[in-house]
């Protein structure tokens, strides 16, 4: 499903006692559009006759498709014995942390190709917080991350923790 090595900036921020249970990235099937774009401006630059705008093409292609894996890679969600934390870790850094005992509602929304692919995104509400607090989007495994994040909820509400 994913791995249960922290993420570099992980331990860290881990409280006492917490253990890491998980942590995943987003899928690559979540940003397939991205990469087919990156494919298509460098096979484009091939045919382009002018050598200046065939490098511009391919460099170009070669680039936003790298950027999006690099994107893809530095977002990490790590499912701890407490909480979820959400990093995003690219030129600058943004985190946001939720305990499973202030989780109120959870869904998971999965299209054609997700369901497919076993992705989804994962909506997360709090007790007294318009919309969502966090989204775990291009989730791998989506179904199998939901029940989890179920079990540990039902664990703290009845605190077994």
């Amino acid at each position: 499903m994913g791995n249960t090595h922290p993420s570099p900036s992980t331990p860290g921020q881990l409280l006492p006692g917490e253990e890491v249970l998980l942590v995943l990235h987003p899928s690559r099937w979540g940003y397939a559009w991205h990469f087919l774009l990156g494919v298509l401006l460098v096979g484009g630059g091939v045919f382009i006759p002018l050598v200046e705008g065939r490098i511009i093409a391919i460099l170009a292609g070669v680039f936003y498709a790298g950027y999006t894996e690099m994107r893809r890679r530095r977002t990490t969600y790590s499912l701890t014995s407490r909480r979820l934390i959400r990093e995003r870790r690219l030129l600058s850094r943004r985190s946001s942390t939720v305990l499973y005992s202030q989780i109120t509602d959870l869904h998971l929304a999965q299209s054609f190709l997700g369901r497919l692919t076993r992705t989804g995104t994962i909506s997360i509400n709090t007790a007294g917080k318009d919309g969502f607090e966090m989204v775990m989007e291009n989730i791998p495994h989506a179904e199998q991350v939901r029940s989890t994040i179920e079990s540990r909820m039902i664990e703290h509400e009845t605190g077994r923790d």
